[in-house]
Order: C-alpha cells, then structure tokens, then sequence
C-alpha cells in the first residue's frame, strides 16, 4: 500500500488537498503527515494572521510559509511527508515554491494553471530534492507535460494529481464538460496511458493520485487495483481543520480584551484538535485497504 516518491516513502497514499486562506496551514498539513499521509500547506494568502500582513502582505505571505513549512514537518515526526500547494495563477507563484522548497518541503504540487516552468524552479534551490508534482484534468494535459518537462529539463513529474469533474478547486473542465462529464475511471485510464512511455523511459512508477467522488475508502480501494497510486481527499479533513482553527497569537502579542470569537486565540496551537479529527479521517480510508 506505500507508495514511493522521488526515494521517500509515504506509508498511507492520502494526500490532503491544499485549502486556502487559513484552512491548510501548518497544523493541519502537520497533522496529516503525521497519519503517515501527505500534509499539504496551501500557499494562498497563507501569511494573512502576520502582523504586518495589511501593510506588506507579498513579504508576509513568504514569512508566513518558511516558518509553516518547517513547523508541520516537526508535527509530522518523520511519519508522511509535507507538500505546498502553489497555484500557478498567482502573483507569488515563483516566489512561492522557491520559499517552499529552502523551507524544506517533501513535496511541490502546482496547479490553476499548467506549471511548465516548476522544474527549472525546483532546480534554483540545489539544497532541494523535493519532488515536483502537477494538477491534471485530462491524459492530454498529462502527456503534455511529461514531454515538456522532459524536452527541456530532462525531468518527469514524480507523480501527478488527477482533478475529476466532482473535485474541489481550480477544475480544467468547460461548461459544456460537465454538462456530461467523463467518469474519474475513464479519466485515470486516459492518464495512465499518456504518461506510459515516460514511466518507461525512467524505468520508475509515476503515482497518480485521484481527486474529486473518492467518498471513502472502498472507493479508494477500487480505485488502486484501477492502477492509481493514492487519493487526494478534502472531504473530511476539512472538518480537522476547523476543528483546531482559530487565530493564533504571534510571540509578544497580548491578547486582545475586545477580541470576537473569530479572533479568539486558539486553544489548540500544538494542532492536537487537528491531530485527533484527522487521525479518524485517515482511518476511515485505512480501514478498507
């Protein structure tokens, strides 16, 4: 059932989907990992509790990541590995997979957008030997980027995500696609096919991991004798994170009396809450496997 990736081992083939604007932070992301699964860090206005965040909030972004980047790996014990998640569209795309990766992420998983660029990126920070990963919605775009990555920097991804019709996020499907969408089933054997000669030519597997109508673990299990590598999963992990979320107070920070409960501090800044509601996530999927 472990999957190997760019030589590290990922015990459970979980891999939680990169959530924005305060939901995959370092708690989280930590928590996962620690499971044995891949914990992903969003990268989207991951910065915006920094104190500074209103004033300067690309530099507050960038702060923001190197310290949770380096905090969910010690949650994690070594168990899973840490990933971050940066969209392509955004402004501190670049910048962003470069903090990333000085940070000491496992992992760099790109999509809104294909990252034809991440390995040169990736090969800037030499101290690195993260893998590289892209978003996918289709065998096309997967081959696509096999051939370009390999043409120009002599490089395949590591492993790839597969974005189903029913996904969340930033979905590479028309209007017109989902008026009759194609099957997750289909799809993976579309991607399987495109990226077989680049498996061949590395003489290593390339994980694909699925996203979007896995329910539960039986699902996931059909799935892997389908060939995929592992599952991304939102459903569930997100109730982990908000079972620990609340605004954490910076070193030196005196709690505010007027603070609302949204701003309350967090009573959990350890990420214990996260620990326990995605430990039982994680072993709803286990359980079938």
């Amino acid at each position: 059932m472990a999957v190997t990736i760019r030589g590290k081992t990922l015990p459970l083939p979980i891999l939680q989907g990169g959530m924005g604007v305060g939901v995959s932070l370092d708690g989280l992301a930590g928590a996962v990992a620690a499971c044995g699964g891949m914990g992903t860090l969003s990268t989207a206005v991951c910065g915006f509790q920094e104190p500074d965040f209103a004033k300067r909030p690309f530099e507050a972004n960038l702060r923001a990541l190197d310290r949770q980047v380096r905090h969910a790996k010690v949650l994690a014990h070594g168990a899973g590995l840490i990933a971050v998640n940066a969209m392509v569209a955004t402004t501190q795309y670049a910048d962003s997979v470069r903090t990333a990766l000085r940070a000491g992420a496992d992992a760099i998983v790109c999509g809104a957008g294909l990252p034809k660029d991440l390995p040169a990126l990736a090969s800037e920070v030499s101290d690195s030997d993260a893998a590289i990963a892209p978003i996918v919605s289709s065998g096309r775009a997967a081959g696509l980027l096999c051939k370009l990555w390999d043409r120009h920097y002599g490089r395949i991804p590591d492993f790839l995500i597969l974005e189903g019709p029913e996904a969340g996020g930033h979905l590479g499907f028309s209007r017109q696609d989902l008026d009759a969408p194609p099957s997750l089933s289909d799809l993976l054997r579309e991607v399987l096919t495109a990226i077989a000669p680049f498996r061949d030519k590395a003489g290593r597997d390339i994980p694909v991991f699925v996203a979007g109508g896995v329910k539960n673990g039986a699902d996931m299990a059909r799935y892997m004798k389908e060939g995929h590598g592992g599952v991304r999963r939102l459903r569930g992990l997100q109730a982990a994170a908000l079972s620990g979320k609340g605004r954490r107070h910076h070193p030196g920070e005196k709690p505010r009396g007027d603070a609302g409960a949204g701003a309350a501090q967090s009573p959990d800044p350890a990420g214990r809450g996260r620990h326990s509601a995605a430990s039982g996530a994680v072993r709803e999927v286990h359980r079938h496997l």
